[in-house]
């Protein structure tokens, strides 16, 4: 158990906290929802990670490297190892609700870099593909997971993670 610590806030009164709660609050805080928004939530997050999974983390991790954009001149191997941790690594811990706002705020950000400043990405590897539609439904696609993910980053994952079991064990 860790040592209760005293400290002065900012009104000049004397605060005093355990060392670790901040940090788990952080990192695991399902919030505090009834259940019919539980349920919205676990489709909010399960729903889009499992699609994101699926259609495109999988095959980074079986092609890793393969057609990899390197836009922050970190190598092929660092952008690729990025893209799992965004595309595949990020949703299945949205997915199941586990550190789920942490992995929340990695692929919302992962994504919004991709949807702003690759918006192209899924298309332009197919010349066949290379239409004014399949390039605006291309970035559609990565502005919908954005925003599945940005709402699990602020609302939390709900009642229905693992986030809460855990919460619930070091209660």
């Amino acid at each position: 158990m860790p040592v209760a610590q005293s400290c002065w806030n900012s009104a000049g009164c004397v605060t005093t906290h355990r060392g670790g709660a901040a940090l788990r609050k952080l990192l695991i805080n399902p919030g505090r929802h009834d259940a019919a928004t539980s349920v919205a939530l676990l489709l909010l997050r399960a729903v889009p990670a499992l699609l994101l999974v699926m259609h495109h983390g999988a095959e980074k991790v079986t092609a890793f490297g393969v057609g990899v954009a390197d836009p922050f001149a970190l190598g092929n191997r660092v952008s690729a190892g990025l893209l799992v941790a965004v595309e595949l690594v990020a949703p299945i811990l949205v997915g199941v609700g586990l550190f789920a706002r942490p992995a929340a705020l990695l692929a919302a950000v992962g994504l919004g870099l991709m949807a702003f400043r690759f918006p192209w990405w899924d298309a332009s590897f197919l010349p066949e593909y290379q239409t004014a539609v399949a390039l605006e439904l291309a970035r559609t696609q990565r502005y919908l997971y954005l925003t599945a993910f940005a709402g699990v980053l602020l609302a939390g994952p709900g009642a229905f993670s693992l986030d809460r079991l855990i919460q619930g064990k070091a209660e």
